[in-house]
């Protein structure tokens, strides 16, 4: 340990012993004539302050010295201290710094700046506590052992890593009682809030799961008899928002996944639900408030789809066409998934069921295809999604009579004749119409229907789109935009 400094030291004297002469002096008398009754008497008057009475008030004050003094120590402490600039480096150093008050202030400060400059994790290190999943499996009384251990290793890592001073280790004590004791005062309220929170959310997922299964007036009946058995305080008004709280959210995602039949199925169940004793439980204002603001979602939602509807119909139904197109032209299974993965997102498929049914479709035939649409259709949970694919079922079956119906026995059993017969009067249709879709074609031949699968008619099929090119190739079709000027300008055009 350092040796102690003595005020002597301080003040740069020697600390040594010395032998003094008390020297009280002889007081010098000075004699005065005084009357007493009708005698004058010759007195010396005694002196009003000698050494000896100088000494003894100067001992007097001394205390008020040594009590500035020490002030001016703690005040030189403390300023020493808030201009430390490395706080953990000096709070490592276990001398003693000063005398009078001195060391103690500025260990004080030292530590109050470590507090300060470390609150925020301080903080978080207890009142995290009161959020981990292991905290909130136990009960009050538990955690209160959890938050008492804590704080004791919380002690014990600051006396380790910073003790060895005395006046230093009674701050830390110090400060650990006033400033974590209130942390772990708030750490206990927040774990008993989280609590409460979690049984909480755990009757509403219940809830939302009877909901689906049993319906809403099982689910909220089961929600209220939980919420009334938790034990808490809550007012029925509350009771009461919490289960209409669980009937907007249930709307909402009904809403979100487009299931807006059954967002009014659930609408219809709540506003006939009545609380035993309390009348309906969207009869108050607040609920009839809430009820209004559901359904004005709902129909905004379907507003939303029914402004859309038509566009995406027709945009799925000119990828359906053009699948097809590709069917009956064998193209390659790369362009079929990619042909079927923007049929399937038009119509609005999720991702994951998307990139399924494209993967699928890339290869087979048209009755493969139709499985999988129809499969399609019916598992999908959206209803606009399901009306959209719905829209283009008949086509589907009309193409499957009209395009895909041939029989496979008929391949190689129609003439070169019958061949150029049929490819006549598919340019007859094209000549009109270049963007008539290739399901739309004629495929019989004196009413024989051919198979799409004939390397005859595959054959034939490619020099027909090879010819007419032009619908989608600008330099062609600017040659024969003005061909079509010329014959409107004609004098035998007649419209």
């Amino acid at each position: 340990m350092a040796k102690k400094q003595t005020l002597a030291s301080l003040l740069g004297t020697n600390d040594s012993r010395k032998q003094v002469d008390l020297d009280l002096g002889t007081p010098a008398l000075s004699p005065t004539v005084q009357r007493a009754g009708q005698y004058n008497v010759a007195v010396t008057p005694t002196p009003k302050t000698n050494s000896a009475l100088q000494l003894a008030q100067a001992l007097r004050v001394t205390p008020q010295i040594l009590g500035q003094a020490s002030n001016i120590a703690k005040q030189l402490g403390a300023e020493a201290a808030a201009e430390e600039l490395n706080v953990e480096e000096a709070l490592a150093d276990d001398t003693t710094k000063g005398i009078l008050g001195y060391d103690k202030a500025y260990q004080q400060g030292l530590v109050k700046r470590h507090f300060a400059m470390n609150e925020e994790a301080i903080k978080e290190r207890f009142m995290g506590l009161a959020r981990t999943d292991e905290a909130l499996r136990q009960t009050p009384e538990e955690f209160l052992v959890t938050m008492g251990n804590e704080r004791q290793q919380f002690v014990d890592e600051l006396m380790e890593q910073f003790g060895g001073n005395e006046n230093r280790e009674k701050a830390l004590q110090a400060l650990t009682g006033a400033y974590v004791d209130q942390l772990r005062d708030s750490a206990t309220a927040e774990f008993i809030k989280n609590k409460k929170d979690q049984a909480e959310m755990m009757v509403s997922a219940d809830t939302m799961t009877i909901f689906d299964n049993q319906g809403i007036a099982a689910g909220l009946d089961y929600m209220s008899s939980e919420l009334s058995a938790m034990g808490v305080d809550m007012k029925p008004s509350v009771r009461a928002q919490k289960m209409r709280d669980a009937v907007t959210s249930n709307v909402a995602v009904a809403i979100e996944q487009g299931q807006y039949s059954k967002a009014e199925k659930i609408i219809a169940e709540a506003e006939a639900y009545g609380i035993k004793g309390a009348g309906k439980l969207f009869g108050s204002a607040k609920g009839k408030d809430d009820m209004r603001q559901v359904r004005a979602s709902l129909l905004k939602a379907r507003s939303a789809v029914e402004e859309s509807f038509s566009d995406n119909s027709k945009g799925v139904e000119r990828y359906v066409d053009a699948f097809m197109q590709e069917i009956s032209i064998q193209a390659s299974p790369e362009d079929r998934m990619n042909t079927a993965m923007r049929l399937a997102k038009r119509a609005g498929v999720p991702d994951e069921e998307a990139e399924a049914f494209a993967k699928e479709v890339s290869t087979g035939d048209f009755d493969d295809f139709v499985v999988a649409y129809a499969r399609l259709a019916q598992n999908v949970t959206n209803e606009t999604t399901r009306d959209i694919l719905n829209d283009q079922a008949d086509n589907i079956r009309e193409a499957k009579t009209k395009h895909f119906g041939g029989s496979a026995s008929t391949i190689g059993t129609f003439s070169a004749e019958d061949m150029g017969q049929l490819e006549a009067s598919i340019r007859e249709v094209l000549d009109l119409n270049p963007n008539t879709s290739r399901t739309n074609l004629p495929m019989s031949v004196n009413g024989r229907k051919v198979n799409f699968q004939d390397p005859d008619y595959i054959e034939m099929m490619s020099r027909v789109n090879r010819d007419y090119e032009w619908a989608t190739v600008p330099t062609q079709r600017g040659s024969i935009i003005r061909e079509a000027q010329k014959s409107i300008r004609s004098k035998d055009a007649r419209f």
